[in-house]
């Protein structure tokens, strides 16, 4: 990641940025061969909140490296570059200090994932994303060939061909009940893992495979899942495929196409475009529920009571609401609500920070009123002072509030309802979530505490090794200027 006067730039491979050809530089390999694609399928660039600043996704035709260039909106303090490899995963950057004179005064985040330029693309990018819908699919269902689409109609891409050049393709059309009303393939968008479940791709082959039309689908899109397109002259059966994120691949029937419903004017059809043109903001609900349903999934990996511990079992972990007036606030341990010694507090960061085994704090709480809306998420530093403690507003309207907290060794822990009074609640307060996190400063022992936490949530064996290089930090030193770098070639000239 690379600031340039107000324009944040992120590239990937130590290359991009010394120009140096034995640095490496990530490929961007485009094939039909599923085994052979490999490329950065997208890059996005957050801000010190974790908002989303800026996001593109890539096709695998553009040349190496992939590239992020984009404005940098006033208020940013901090700037941390992911990309994500098709087959590798999530990488994330570092983080970069920002200037308020490098930022753009009123502009605001925006999110741009189109894959192809335009609405139609080359016929070898569509064969491409195919490609790789392909791989997901032997990787994640383990099937090499698409399931039959009438075994299951409502996952079944329902071929129209309307006569005058043009045809659709609609997911579950086909699925009709006895009193005849269609039941659409959901396309439903959710925060929680286990509730997204949407069309990711249709695509459409004519007798030869080659690819007539090809489109990625959003999951807040409505139902049904459609791909409209004009039939290429020469074509004389189609067939159409639909990707389900949950349940894989299925084939349609084999179409027939008569010449007179076929376009002269037609072009290969390739639409990835998968994100809209909407201002993203780190202050949205969705940001909380999606960090909710985090600590929701760790704390299902743990041996303890699912999906969550009452907090009257442990005394030491519950959240506890204390409300005096219109202040609120959250602080986990029996002993900070009631002041008496004996009672437990939760330590944050119990003594040695160097220790991964010893790291041992509270890293999440937030709170929900009567209905479940979150009124107030934080994420904390180990290095934060005992106890681990949520100031937040209480809106109007609110009845009752539950806090809820996540320990980084044991789980999640609700605490109690707690009814709200009049007095309680402070006049012009939003409803809904707010993200707050800490701000650790550059103390060497609280980045050595966030250090221990990642060692020992990685397991005994520490952290990984790659032999081949290209994910390995390198350390390297010039004059005065400490500088870290990913990949072999960094060190080996």
């Amino acid at each position: 990641l690379r600031v340039q006067g107000k324009t944040a730039i992120a590239v990937v491979g130590l290359g991009a940025i010394t120009g140096m050809e034995s640095d490496p530089i990530h490929p961007m390999t485009n094939s039909s061969d599923p085994g052979e694609l490999h490329w950065i399928d997208t890059i996005w660039i957050e801000d010190e909140l974790g908002g989303i600043v800026c996001m593109r996704r890539l096709a695998p035709t553009e040349q190496a490296p992939a590239s992020l260039a984009c404005p940098i909106p006033e208020g940013t303090l901090q700037l941390t570059a992911f990309q994500h490899c098709n087959l590798h995963g999530t990488f994330m950057g570092q983080t970069v200090t920002v200037d308020s004179v490098q930022t753009e005064f009123g502009l605001m985040r925006h999110c741009s994932i189109s894959g192809c330029s335009g609405w139609t693309s080359a016929q070898s990018t569509c064969k491409t994303f195919i490609a790789e819908y392909w791989r997901i699919y032997a990787k994640e269902f383990g099937k090499t060939v698409a399931d039959d689409g009438n075994n299951n109609k409502k996952h079944k891409p329902a071929l129209t061909i309307h006569g005058n050049g043009s045809a659709t393709v609609r997911v579950g059309e086909e699925n009709v009940g006895q009193d005849g009303s269609i039941t659409f393939h959901p396309m439903a968008s959710s925060p929680d893992p286990a509730g997204v479940h949407w069309i990711n791709a249709i695509w459409v082959l004519d007798q030869h495979g080659s690819v007539v039309a090809s489109r990625e689908l959003l999951p807040s899109e409505s139902a049904p899942a459609t791909l409209t397109f004009t039939v290429l002259p020469g074509s004389s059966r189609l067939t159409a495929y639909a990707f389900c994120n949950k349940h894989g691949l299925f084939k349609g029937d084999d179409t027939s196409v008569l010449a007179s419903a076929t376009s002269g004017a037609a072009e290969v059809s390739c639409h990835m475009q998968t994100c809209p043109a909407t201002a993203v903001s780190f202050a949205k609900g969705q940001d909380c529920l999606a960090l909710k349903a985090e600590a929701f999934r760790r704390h299902s990996l743990t041996s303890y009571t699912q999906p969550f511990r009452p907090g009257s079992e442990d005394e030491k972990h519950n959240p506890y609401i204390v409300l005096q007036g219109a202040v609120a606030k959250v602080v986990v341990g029996k002993g900070a609500a009631s002041g008496h010694a004996d009672d437990p507090i939760h330590p944050m960061m119990e003594d040695d920070v160097d220790e991964p085994s010893h790291m041992h704090y509270i890293d999440t709480i937030w709170v929900e009123d009567q209905s479940g809306q979150i009124l107030a998420f934080r994420q904390l530093s180990p290095f934060e002072p005992s106890p681990a403690t949520l100031y937040f507003d209480i809106p109007e309207g609110t009845t009752s509030v539950q806090a809820y907290e996540h320990c980084n060794k044991h789980g999640l822990v609700q605490g109690a309802v707690v009814q709200v009074s009049a007095e309680n609640v402070r006049s012009g307060a939003r409803s809904g979530c707010s993200v707050q996190q800490c701000v650790e400063g550059t103390t060497a022992s609280a980045c050595q505490a966030f250090v221990s936490e990642l060692m020992r949530r990685e397991g005994l064996d520490g952290a990984k090794n790659d032999p081949t290089g290209k994910h390995r930090p390198y350390l390297i030193l010039q004059g005065t200027t400490a500088t870290v770098v990913v990949g072999l070639g960094a060190v080996s000239r």
